[in-house]
């Protein structure tokens, strides 16, 4: 049939398929990965009150308060908590070395801070409630933080798509709509 272009391009959409969706599902999986870390920074201090509160109300330890407090709670922060405490049993480490562990495989830097706050707990003797506290606090204040700088910016990063897709067609339209019966009484002369 004379359709030697289709013969010729066949290869080349494969290779870029090929390429393309692997690639898609990569980004895919950041997103979702980053998505995932940013849900676990704005749940970790919610786990981290609650195990205040029960070491407050007469939990042995911090550790047995962190334990109660990520077997009451079902979400990722919990989570990986949990994964820390089982790290923590399995390879018979201190639960700061399991916490930064984890908090490396997963690269989440809240867990790195909460594992300096249980290691200058454990060495000055400060008070696990009260570090606690300030931890949760300072974790949500620098998500709200995160949150308002990122309603600041959505204007700004707002202007090229509304440029593109509603001032350029609304000006299109218009140049139509002046210059088609300008056009049409000029080719008449």
């Amino acid at each position: 049939e004379g359709a030697y272009w289709l013969a010729a391009t066949a290869p080349v959409v494969g290779l870029l398929a090929a390429a393309t969706l692997p690639a898609m599902q990569i980004v895919s999986w950041r997103y979702r990965a980053r998505r995932l870390r940013a849900e676990i920074a704005r749940r970790l201090p919610r786990v981290l009150t609650g195990t205040r509160v029960l070491l407050e109300s007469g939990a042995a330890t911090a550790e047995g308060a962190l334990a109660a407090a990520v077997a009451t709670y079902a979400d990722p922060s919990a989570d990986l908590v949990r994964e820390a405490l089982r790290v923590k049993e399995v390879k018979r480490v201190e639960l700061e070395v399991a916490l930064d562990e984890v908090g490396e495989r997963y690269r989440v830097e809240d867990l790195h801070r909460l594992a300096d706050s249980f290691r200058i707990g454990r060495r000055y003797g400060t008070g696990m409630a009260a570090l606690l506290a300030d931890f949760a606090q300072a974790a949500r204040s620098g998500w709200h933080a995160r949150y308002r700088e990122r309603i600041t910016r959505a204007p700004v990063l707002m202007t090229v798509p509304a440029l593109i897709f509603f001032v350029l067609p609304l000006l299109a339209l218009v140049m139509y709509l002046v210059f088609s019966p300008l056009l049409g009484t000029l080719s008449r002369l």
